[in-house]
């Protein structure tokens, strides 16, 4: 069995979907006499080291994502070369469904599993040792006579019965095996999404929740706790829809509390944010174990969201929901997809600046459409009505650790459709990086803030401006920058392009664009601001008002090594942007005062100062310095 997943710097995630596999398949007494688990292969080693340790290996089954495809498609085609009776499998979300295509483009393969696969794949061990008929198992493709064939689809609605690979030890020797990784683990309380987003392919299988029972979920968290997981990710696709789990939750933070595991427990939220989310929030936020909730939009154009067949709710609630978050000390962040069908340029800015003017200051994550094997957005009929033009681009992985030698990973981004040209496709992409860089992560919101309370000025108007700008001043810092990123966004485009980028001050890390831009800036901060102030001076903004903003913003914006900081004002700026950051209008008072900001943990080294700050910060605002004091008078 082989299921690699992304490689990060400190470690991986364990195969929890082979394994899971594997251990329905094991719980047949006759496959467990006539079949022995060599193991689950869970390393990006080389196609050959693996293949070196087989010994006449019957099956080998691949589970196949967009992060695993091509490298599994090395070693099993080195696999049928070295051993051409090998019966070797594909399954996974990756393998179009109902679709022998695949068969007649990769002959080394000899069975697709379409769905979930336990119960097919316990079906092709059966059929392999002659105990069924390979066309009675529903789910899978193969050949017979140079013809493919393709059985029946069913779906099954009891998935109580699953064992978990956890309690059955199938995962435990990859521990002992590699001691120096940390593994983070995959928990699945219910499988199924009733939700029918086109760009999403759980929600092409239209398929209800099926719940796994509270003995195994309780089993499983323990097992995590025991064996000293750090990070658990529930992989339900709406965790908080269903009333129990608020309980799940109760037991993760008994764990925490007992065993110090796991350390962080993250979740995908339910789309509609209720009392149950909020309840599960404020207890993970309580337990250490998450910060932040998630509050998603996908986008805030009518027309695009009819297009992926998704509800958003109104402005007015999400402020609300804004409000109840801050009041109860947890932080949001919201999440927005760029280039959906029926969104243009200029209706994606003003998304975003309806999201800015309702509160969302501090954490938006924009991220680029992709699409998605399985999902409706994938068919020829749903690209073909809506103007969508992909082009291929290695796969984006966030702070993923770079190796030059690496099979690459691909997949399909949107780069232009009905309502977005590429140049304007482009355009969206780098305001979207100016507004997570300089907005978001805190390099220009103060003065946004202000000119959006004080002067009316829009903050999509705001940061086109800025944008005009960057574009205009090529020779700037910013401008420089721009005109860089602008160049990566075409390359994407025309496909030899990738969606992260190399900062050799900042480690062998793959950086998203917007941190990317953020920390290019950051290490030329006053150079930086210097650009600011040429493009700031065409707002008219009152001097002594415009020295006390600069002060602020250049104050608050932590640096590698710099613990503290301090500035001279005339006006009351930490209350009055504190209020603003809440949604809270207050008149700003002239007072002369002093503030301090402090903070013994800013790294001093500027790798791990953008590892703490930015990667891991970045969602709690760990690049800026809080809880400011002020001293009066004088």
């Amino acid at each position: 069995m082989m299921q690699t997943n992304i490689r990060y710097p400190n470690g991986t995630y364990l195969p929890y979907a082979a394994a899971s596999i594997v251990a329905f398949a094991l719980q047949d007494s006759e496959i467990r006499e006539t079949y022995a688990l060599k193991e689950v292969c869970c390393m990006r080693e080389t196609p050959q080291s693996i293949v070196d340790r087989l010994v006449s290996p019957a099956v080998f089954a691949f589970s196949c994502y967009v992060w695993n495809t091509e490298f599994n498609k090395a070693v099993a085609a080195l696999v049928k070369k070295t051993y051409p009776e090998c019966t070797v499998i594909f399954g996974g979300h990756n393998i179009p469904e109902n679709d022998g295509a695949f068969l007649s483009a990769y002959p080394f393969v000899d069975i697709l599993i379409f769905g979930e696969g336990e119960k097919p794949f316990k079906g092709i061990l059966e059929s392999l040792s002659g105990r069924a008929s390979l066309k009675d198992v529903n789910n899978v493709a193969f050949r017979e006579n140079g013809e493919i064939v393709l059985t029946a689809r069913a779906q099954d609605d009891d998935i109580s019965l699953y064992p978990s690979p956890y309690t059955m030890g199938l995962l435990d020797g990859i521990l002992l095996k590699y001691p120096d990784t940390d593994f983070s683990a995959i928990l699945e309380t219910n499988r199924g999404c009733p939700y029918h987003c086109a760009f999403c392919d759980w929600c092409e299988q239209r398929s209800k929740i099926r719940s796994f029972p509270m003995e195994r979920i309780r089993a499983d968290i323990l097992w995590m706790a025991e064996h000293k997981i750090e990070f658990c990710y529930c992989a339900d696709a709406n965790f908080g829809i269903l009333k129990r789990d608020d309980s799940i939750i109760d037991f993760v933070t008994a764990c925490k509390q007992k065993y110090g595991y796991p350390r962080k427990f993250r979740v995908n939220f339910a789309k509609h944010n209720n009392d149950t989310v909020f309840n599960i929030t404020k207890k993970l936020e309580t337990a250490g174990l998450n910060k932040g909730a998630t509050i998603s939009f996908q986008s805030m154009n009518p027309d695009a969201l009819k297009s992926i067949g998704r509800e958003n709710m109104s402005v007015s609630h999400f402020s609300a929901l804004m409000e109840r978050y801050q009041a109860a000390g947890i932080a949001t962040y919201t999440e927005i997809i760029l280039g959906l069908p029926g969104e243009s340029y200029d209706d994606f800015c003003r998304g975003i600046g309806r999201l800015l003017a309702a509160g969302q200051h501090t954490t938006l994550f924009i991220y680029n459409c992709e699409v998605i094997e399985n999902s409706q957005m994938a068919s020829p009929e749903y690209m073909q009505k809506n103007g969508i033009r992909t082009a291929q681009t290695t796969l984006y992985v966030r702070h993923n650790a770079v190796a030059e030698d690496e099979i690459a990973e691909h997949s399909r981004s949107v780069v232009s459709t009905d309502k977005m040209n590429v140049d304007d496709w482009v355009k969206a992409n780098l305001f979207s990086v100016l507004i997570q860089s300089c907005h978001s992560m805190g390099l220009l919101r103060f003065f946004a803030l202000w000119l959006y309370n004080e002067k009316g000025v829009l903050y999509e108007d705001f940061y086109q401006g800025l944008q005009r700008y960057a574009a205009q001043h090529p020779d700037s810092l910013i401008g420089g920058v721009y005109a860089d990123f602008a160049e990566r966004f075409y390359s994407i485009a025309r496909g030899n392009g990738t969606w992260s980028c190399i900062v050799p001050e900042a480690g062998n890390v793959s950086w998203p664009y917007e941190e990317a831009f953020y920390i290019r800036l950051l290490l030329k901060k006053e150079a930086f601001y210097e650009d600011a102030v040429r493009f700031l001076s065409s707002f008219s903004i009152e001097d002594d008002i415009f020295s006390d903003i600069l002060s602020y913003q250049k104050t608050i914006v932590k640096e590698p090594g710099t613990i503290s900081a301090e500035t001279g004002l005339q006006y009351d700026l930490v209350p009055y942007f504190d209020n603003l950051m809440r949604c809270k209008i207050t008149g700003l008072k002239k007072r002369r005062n002093r503030i301090y900001a402090y903070d013994e943990n800013v790294p001093a080294q500027t790798e791990e100062f953008m590892r703490v700050c930015v990667w891991f910060g970045r969602s709690v605002q760990r690049n800026l310095f809080s809880g400011l004091t002020a001293e009066y008078g004088g």
